[in-house]
């Protein structure tokens, strides 16, 4: 069968750009004069024939890039500087020739320097970024017996003036097996729950090989629902079901997290290469409702950390707030906020907090429904944030929600928590490297003052009508007494944590008590509202003063 040669051959300088030196670098390729390039070297060998991927010839039409294939010639260990390339093309951009996928590539070669080289081939695809080791068949060459060491110059161009070959050797390529990353998601089954935040460590992944094979007649049957969140979008959350109607591309990208849920057990398998990024830019967007919140995907294949709290969502759970402290598993996405826009994430495979923390787990019979840390350490805040109306716990500080916040060694806290169902409610304390002298909870509503450090579990009624600030959290940590303030007030008294003698003064200097203390200690001095000087004298002498209201 006749192969037709391309009218443009690609030649390249000892010197020239690089193969595949990045998607936009291989594309700045040096297109000369063949007369100039015929005259400097001694040799040139030529491949014309079709590429083959996986035994299936690769076809180019008017709707593909034409600088998605490229060929590469390379010399052995002896002249590995010396190469040419070339792309596949297709007539109507610029390409000669009857088939879209005969393709030209030419070696030029200088004897003297390679007197007996021998020559390979890769082939990278540009849209995958994927390498692959070729192999050459020569299904007829005819007029010579070694293709890859004989002077080809003069033969050649005779056959490139008549525009026919009657000779080829066909380029075969096999897929490079490629790891498989995979999740487990649990359905909703037609009922509630089953969300998860999820991503992939591969990009331009086609939600259809991940999730269904049938992935428009499913999304048409509502199996599953896939959702992209970005505050720059006219709407900040997309269905993918809108970009399929719009006719719009979507792929799962690294480094992104997306929302997902399916009607049934199933497992994710994200096939392909990963990609090698350890950062993310985070966005904020001032006039949007969602102002500085963003999802990510955790782009490793291992679990990973990053620098601050966040959000993530298992399956029948509303979004559940964790601190730094926490991996972030494989395929798992996450929601964080961007104190500016621009500004960069880290993902590190070691953890960059200590664990200094009291947590509440909000339950309801059925479950964790919601979470609150207080950090003791230099960990991050993280502000309140709900996916829907469900019931949440939070810290309340400065006039704002937090789902995590930090702590100073002592003091009181208020702590916010609203119902969607009537119901009994239970809170169960923990703490991770803290040691703590005194950590009340108290009910506002009910009045029970539950120590919390021999009773860590305390159960509740509540109904959807319950005012928001139920709690409040009074603590001291053992090692409060090491900074400035070593006093505070919580309904009244006056909760000191030190050793030592203390003196509680009126403003003029009056001694209204004095008495020893070790530890925590509450002082009920009966104390109208104003203004105390507090004295404690131990290895040395502390004063603070206490405003009772």
């Amino acid at each position: 069968m006749k192969k037709f040669l391309l009218t443009l051959i690609l030649a390249i300088s000892f010197f020239g750009t690089s193969f595949a030196d990045g998607v936009d670098g291989a594309y700045e390729s040096y297109w000369g004069p063949i007369e100039d390039i015929m005259y400097n070297y001694d040799y040139n060998i030529c491949v014309t024939g079709f590429l083959y991927v996986d035994d299936v010839m690769v076809e180019l039409d008017a709707d593909d890039d034409w600088r998605a294939w490229e060929l590469a010639f390379f010399a052995d260990a002896e002249c590995t500087d010396l190469r040419g390339h070339d792309f596949l093309d297709y007539p109507e951009n610029g390409g000669d020739f009857v088939h879209p996928a005969l393709n030209a590539l030419t070696m030029y070669v200088n004897a003297s320097a390679c007197a007996t080289t021998q020559f390979f081939v890769k082939v990278y695809n540009h849209k995958t970024q994927m390498f692959y080791d070729a192999v050459l068949n020569r299904e007829v060459w005819g007029q010579h017996e070694d293709w890859t060491t004989g002077d080809v110059a003069n033969d050649y161009w005779e056959y490139y003036n008549t525009g026919e070959y009657e000779d080829a050797v066909n380029v075969y390529v096999t897929t490079p097996s490629m790891p498989t990353f995979t999740r487990t998601i649990q359905g909703y089954d037609g009922g509630e729950g089953g969300w998860y935040l999820i991503a992939s460590p591969v990009d331009g992944v086609n939600p259809a090989d991940v999730i269904d094979p049938e992935v428009e007649a499913s999304m048409v049957d509502g199996i599953f629902d896939l959702y992209y969140f970005d505050q720059e979008q006219e709407k900040e959350w997309r269905n993918y079901k809108e970009y399929l109607a719009a006719g719009e591309p979507f792929t799962l990208d690294a480094g992104k997290g997306y929302l997902y849920a399916h009607n049934e057990d199933i497992t994710l398998n994200i096939t392909g290469n990963p990609v090698d990024i350890t950062e993310v830019t985070l966005t904020k967007v001032d006039e949007k409702p969602w102002t500085g919140w963003n999802l990510v995907g955790n782009p490793l294949t291992t679990e990973a950390y990053i620098n601050r709290a966040y959000y993530t969502m298992d399956n029948d759970e509303d979004l559940v707030p964790y601190d730094e402290t926490r991996a972030i598993q494989s395929l798992e996405g996450v929601f964080v906020v961007a104190n500016e826009d621009g500004e960069t994430l880290t993902f590190t495979e070691e953890p960059s907090a200590s664990g200094a923390k009291a947590a509440f787990n909000l339950s309801n019979g059925h479950g964790i429904v919601d979470r609150a840390i207080v950090r003791f350490d230099q960990g991050s805040q993280l502000p309140k944030m709900q996916l829907r109306n469900s019931t949440s716990l939070s810290f309340a500080q400065d006039n704002m929600e937090y789902a995590v916040v930090r702590s100073e060694g002592m003091g009181e806290m208020p702590v916010n928590f609203k119902a969607v169902n009537n119901g009994t409610y239970t809170l169960n304390f923990t703490n991770e490297n803290v040691e703590f002298g005194y950590f009340h909870l108290i009910d506002n509503m009910t009045g029970a003052d539950i120590d919390l450090l021999q009773t860590p579990n305390y159960s509740f009624d509540a109904t959807t009508s319950d005012y928001t600030s139920r709690f409040r959290l009074v603590f001291a940590t053992g090692n409060a007494n090491n900074g400035s303030e070593f006093a505070f007030v919580s309904n009244g008294n006056i909760i000191v944590n030190g050793e030592g003698t203390l003196q509680v003064m009126d403003v003029t200097g009056r001694i209204l008590s004095t008495e020893q203390i070790n530890g925590v200690s509450t002082i009920n001095v009966n104390a109208a509202a104003g203004v105390y000087v507090l004295q404690l004298t131990g290895n040395d002498v502390k004063t603070q003063k206490i405003v009772v209201k």
